[in-house]
């Protein structure tokens, strides 16, 4: 046995496209794909006119959704993966936003105003049941404390993800969290299809197998 031989004095590490490096089908794919379709426009209207530039919602969105998705809430975590992570780089597109401006942006984009930003949450067929529980006495006593254990079909959501419990402060904040996560848990159903197919789909057959699948779940609403 021996050990494998390294080149720490090697000066070319990455080809020059990361997609180079991250193996088909991969994840970080149908999350392109997804935030790729979505309308801008009222993010376009907010930066029309003088100011300073700032990063398009398109690649916040897809640091958070690919966050979630591999249970990274810290925005100061998702900040370094930017750096430091292959996947997190190809879809930030090489730009590394602050913790602010990330934490900042998933406050906004899950409001009332980004309607077509929130249609990706309506692919959760739980989510109607999950938002009346807000309303509830009992939920309400549980949303008060600073952590709680989730309620039947927020748990299921959560379970599928890893995480056994979740910080809340607001109803506002439990809507916005349970948002994210219902988006990650069903491009991860989504994403667990296209593998059973097979992974020699291309970009173009992967988004039509999901706009299927969101016009399925949707209509179940």
């Amino acid at each position: 046995m021996v050990y494998i031989k390294s080149n720490p004095e090697q000066t070319v590490l990455l080809p020059t496209n990361l997609r180079e490096i991250i193996q088909k089908g991969h994840m970080c794919y149908l999350i392109e794909d997804v935030v790729e379709q979505l309308d801008y426009s009222y993010f376009d209207k907010k930066v029309e006119g003088p100011g300073n530039p700032t990063y398009h919602p398109r690649i916040l969105l897809k640091i958070i959704v690919n966050g979630v998705c591999e249970r990274v809430t810290s925005t100061r975590k998702l900040e370094k993966l930017t750096y430091e992570n292959i996947v997190f780089r190809y879809l930030s597109e090489n730009l590394n936003p602050d913790f602010h401006t990330i934490a900042m942006f998933r406050k906004e984009c899950m409001g009332e105003k980004c309607k077509q930003i929130n249609k990706i949450v309506r692919i959760n067929p739980f989510m109607r049941k999950i938002r009346l529980r807000f309303k509830t006495k009992i939920g309400l006593k549980k949303y008060n404390k600073r952590f709680h254990k989730g309620e039947v079909a927020q748990a299921h959501i959560f379970h599928n993800l890893g995480y056994r419990e979740f910080k809340m402060r607001s109803k506002k904040s439990c809507e916005i969290e349970v948002n994210l996560f219902s988006v990650a848990y069903n491009l991860k159903k989504i994403h667990n299809k296209l593998k059973k197919i097979g992974g020699g789909l291309g970009e173009t057959i992967r988004k039509m197998f999901f706009w299927l699948d969101f016009d399925f779940y949707f209509s179940e609403l």
